[in-house]
């Protein structure tokens, strides 16, 4: 099943990676267009109990974002990033973010 409009409708497959085995099938995922990448970037650069960021230890959370955001996109995908227009997801729930500043 592919990205599209049924009915009323919207379907598109959408892949929460939370461990290094999700990284090897967001992979997969990533090869087919219309798709949403969940990816938590993680609370710091340590990324310390991240299985889904030890491939990015010493990458500042804001910086592996929109490095996996250019990487969807470029994919023809998009990238779960924001909870609620103004909070970057850090962890695998809404709840766990940080207000972004102004630029």
């Amino acid at each position: 099943v592919g990205p599209g409009v049924v009915g009323r409708t919207l379907a598109f497959p959408y892949w929460d990676v939370r461990t290094s085995a999700g990284i090897l099938k967001a992979d997969d995922l990533m090869q087919q267009e219309g798709f949403v990448l969940s990816r938590a970037p993680g609370n710091s650069s340590e990324h310390v109990g991240e299985a889904q960021n030890q491939d990015a230890i010493g990458t500042e959370p804001l910086d592996l974002a929109i490095a996996r955001w250019l990487g969807a996109a470029s994919q023809g995908g998009a990238y779960h990033l924001l909870a609620d227009g103004s909070c970057m997801l850090q962890g695998s729930l809404p709840t766990d973010c940080k207000v972004l500043g102004d630029a």
